[in-house]
Protein backbone atom coordinates (compact mmCIF):
# COMPACT_ATOMS: atom_id res chain seq x y z
CA UNK A 1 0.00 0.00 0.00
CA UNK A 2 0.97 3.47 -0.81
CA UNK A 3 2.10 5.61 2.05
CA UNK A 4 4.16 8.59 0.99
CA UNK A 5 4.56 10.57 -2.43
CA UNK A 6 6.88 13.40 -3.45
CA UNK A 7 9.45 14.81 -5.70
CA UNK A 8 11.75 12.38 -4.73
CA UNK A 9 9.80 9.07 -5.01
CA UNK A 10 7.46 7.34 -3.22
CA UNK A 11 7.33 5.41 0.57
CA UNK A 12 5.17 1.76 0.31
CA UNK A 13 4.50 -1.13 2.43
CA UNK A 14 5.72 -4.45 0.83
CA UNK A 15 4.68 -8.13 1.49
CA UNK A 16 7.31 -10.71 0.76
CA UNK A 17 6.49 -13.76 -1.03
CA UNK A 18 9.39 -15.15 -2.29
CA UNK A 19 12.55 -14.29 -2.12
CA UNK A 20 14.75 -15.06 -4.88
CA UNK A 21 18.38 -14.69 -3.73
CA UNK A 22 20.09 -17.80 -2.34
CA UNK A 23 20.62 -17.98 1.52
CA UNK A 24 19.25 -14.32 1.95
CA UNK A 25 17.09 -14.07 5.24
CA UNK A 26 14.27 -11.39 4.54
CA UNK A 27 10.95 -10.34 6.97
CA UNK A 28 8.32 -10.89 5.29
CA UNK A 29 6.99 -6.98 6.02
CA UNK A 30 8.82 -3.86 4.99
CA UNK A 31 9.18 -0.58 4.16
CA UNK A 32 10.52 0.62 1.34
CA UNK A 33 11.00 3.89 -0.93
CA UNK A 34 11.50 4.20 -4.36
CA UNK A 35 13.11 7.08 -5.80
CA UNK A 36 12.43 8.90 -9.11
CA UNK A 37 14.49 8.97 -12.11
CA UNK A 38 17.71 7.01 -11.01
CA UNK A 39 20.80 7.15 -13.52
CA UNK A 40 21.65 3.31 -14.42
CA UNK A 41 24.27 3.47 -17.33
CA UNK A 42 22.52 5.14 -20.43
CA UNK A 43 19.58 4.34 -19.73
CA UNK A 44 17.07 6.72 -17.03
CA UNK A 45 14.44 4.86 -15.71
CA UNK A 46 11.08 6.41 -14.51
CA UNK A 47 9.11 5.91 -11.31
CA UNK A 48 6.49 2.97 -12.14
CA UNK A 49 2.83 4.33 -10.96
CA UNK A 50 1.97 1.55 -8.03
CA UNK A 51 -1.32 0.50 -6.27
CA UNK A 52 -2.60 -1.35 -3.81
CA UNK A 53 -2.58 -5.39 -4.13
CA UNK A 54 -0.14 -5.52 -7.01
CA UNK A 55 2.49 -7.79 -7.22
CA UNK A 56 5.91 -7.10 -8.12
CA UNK A 57 9.32 -8.50 -8.52
CA UNK A 58 12.32 -5.98 -7.28
CA UNK A 59 15.42 -5.91 -5.80
CA UNK A 60 16.00 -4.06 -2.78
CA UNK A 61 18.71 -3.07 -0.66
CA UNK A 62 17.46 -3.53 2.72
CA UNK A 63 18.79 -2.75 6.86
CA UNK A 64 17.12 -3.04 10.17
CA UNK A 65 14.49 -0.02 11.05
CA UNK A 66 16.81 2.35 13.57
CA UNK A 67 15.94 5.21 15.11
CA UNK A 68 17.62 8.51 17.22
CA UNK A 69 17.82 7.92 20.48
CA UNK A 70 16.41 11.41 21.79
CA UNK A 71 15.02 11.52 25.09
CA UNK A 72 10.89 12.16 24.90
CA UNK A 73 11.07 12.03 21.61
CA UNK A 74 9.44 10.08 18.51
CA UNK A 75 10.83 6.50 18.98
CA UNK A 76 10.29 4.80 14.90
CA UNK A 77 11.90 1.10 16.19
CA UNK A 78 9.06 1.16 18.19
CA UNK A 79 6.92 2.54 15.31
CA UNK A 80 7.52 0.11 13.48
CA UNK A 81 8.07 -3.02 15.23
CA UNK A 82 3.85 -1.57 15.92
CA UNK A 83 3.31 -1.82 12.06
CA UNK A 84 5.00 -5.20 11.65
CA UNK A 85 7.81 -3.58 10.02
CA UNK A 86 10.66 -5.43 10.21
CA UNK A 87 13.12 -4.13 7.67
CA UNK A 88 13.43 -0.73 5.56
CA UNK A 89 15.17 -0.15 2.51
CA UNK A 90 14.76 0.99 -1.15
CA UNK A 91 13.91 -0.24 -4.80
CA UNK A 92 17.71 -0.76 -6.57
CA UNK A 93 17.90 0.92 -9.96
CA UNK A 94 17.22 -1.98 -12.56
CA UNK A 95 15.50 -2.18 -15.53
CA UNK A 96 14.31 -5.98 -14.39
CA UNK A 97 11.65 -5.10 -12.42
CA UNK A 98 8.32 -6.31 -13.47
CA UNK A 99 4.78 -5.82 -12.98
CA UNK A 100 4.27 -9.65 -12.33
CA UNK A 101 0.06 -9.66 -11.15
CA UNK A 102 -2.14 -6.30 -11.04
CA UNK A 103 -4.75 -7.16 -8.23
CA UNK A 104 -3.25 -10.54 -6.03
CA UNK A 105 -6.79 -11.87 -4.32
CA UNK A 106 -6.60 -11.42 -0.53
CA UNK A 107 -8.70 -9.35 1.62
CA UNK A 108 -6.62 -7.51 3.14
CA UNK A 109 -5.44 -6.33 -0.32
CA UNK A 110 -8.80 -5.97 -1.43
CA UNK A 111 -9.69 -3.60 1.44
CA UNK A 112 -5.82 -1.35 0.84
CA UNK A 113 -7.56 -1.23 -2.88
CA UNK A 114 -10.77 0.14 -1.93
CA UNK A 115 -9.04 2.70 0.40
CA UNK A 116 -6.82 3.35 -2.62
CA UNK A 117 -9.53 4.47 -5.04
CA UNK A 118 -11.38 6.38 -2.07
CA UNK A 119 -7.78 8.41 -1.17
CA UNK A 120 -8.15 8.92 -5.16
CA UNK A 121 -12.02 10.28 -5.29
CA UNK A 122 -11.19 12.86 -2.37
CA UNK A 123 -8.36 14.17 -4.06
CA UNK A 124 -9.83 14.55 -7.40
CA UNK A 125 -12.41 16.84 -5.65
Amino acid sequence: SVQHSNERGIRFRFDVEQVITPGAVVPQHLLLSWFNERQTGMRKLELPVLHAGERWCITVRLKQPHGSMNPHGFDYEVWALERNIRATGYVRPSADHELLQPMVSRPEYWIEHFREEIQQRFAAH
